[in-house]
């Protein structure tokens, strides 16, 4: 069994950092916990985790592409989701804009995508890393002025009245709902006390005669949403109408 268990930092690729901790058994079983600071900035980090038994050090893990920074959310119909109509956004690319799996509407999916991708915006709902078109510039300006990176949790779907965007009781333990789907994402990633700011766009869809919300019936609806934002995701520090 190892002695120690060691972490060893990289700042994009020079050597940064190195923690360790002796290991103590009880039986076959050794807890430990280690804790590396990094900033916010546009670096990537990578991290080493090793064990050592006497003079032999063993690699066991490595976490690449490491970044600190503010986290996001745009929610809302098609004005939000920002699908490519005319013209890529190609441009505002960056490798320290990141999503957290999709806005994919299909439970399966959802659950069987652990992964953080580099943003794109020409996609859509459906696409891995999809950011929407207005929330990869929006994310590249912040990046640019700010110097640090961003995450971007796009959970819009075109065409939904205010209704469908709401949380139901059980949206903690079931993905059947948008709300669930995007509160999901945001736990899964370990960002629930992180997120900084909401963008919210919709509302034409509720003018439709079908469903003729009053003003007051959609104020009403839009509270108990913001309610449940800042339930979820205490440390919002603006929300964008």
């Amino acid at each position: 069994p190892y002695d120690i268990i060691r972490v060893t930092t990289y700042r994009n690729g020079v050597h940064f950092d190195i923690v360790e901790q002796a290991l103590d058994y009880i039986g076959q079983t050794a807890t430990f916990s280690l804790s590396v600071e990094i900033k916010a900035e546009l670096a990537n980090y990578r991290f080493e985790v090793s064990g050592i038994e006497g003079t032999t050090e063993s690699l066991e893990k490595v976490i690449e592409d490491v970044v600190a920074g503010d986290a996001y959310l745009i929610t809302g119909q098609s004005n939000a989701e920002a699908k490519m109509r005319s013209g890529s956004a190609a441009q505002e690319e960056s490798e320290f804009i990141r999503v957290y799996a999709s806005g994919i509407p299909i439970e399966a999916n959802l659950v069987n995508n652990d992964n953080w991708y580099l943003g794109q915006g020409d996609g859509s709902r459906f696409s891995d890393g999809n950011t929407g078109q207005w929330g990869l510039s929006l994310a590249r300006q912040i990046v640019n002025k700010h110097q640090v990176p961003v995450a971007i949790f796009n959970g819009a779907h075109g065409g939904k009245e205010l209704s469908f965007f709401q949380a139901p009781m059980d949206y903690q333990t079931n993905l059947s709902s948008n709300y669930g789907r995007l509160f999901y994402r945001i736990k899964k990633a370990g960002l629930q006390e992180n997120i900084r700011s909401v963008f919210w766009s919709q509302g034409e869809r509720n003018a439709l005669p079908s469903i003729a919300s009053t003003k007051e019936e959609y104020m009403g609806q839009f509270l108990s949403l913001k309610n449940a934002w800042y339930n979820d995701y205490p440390n919002i520090e603006h929300i964008y109408l």
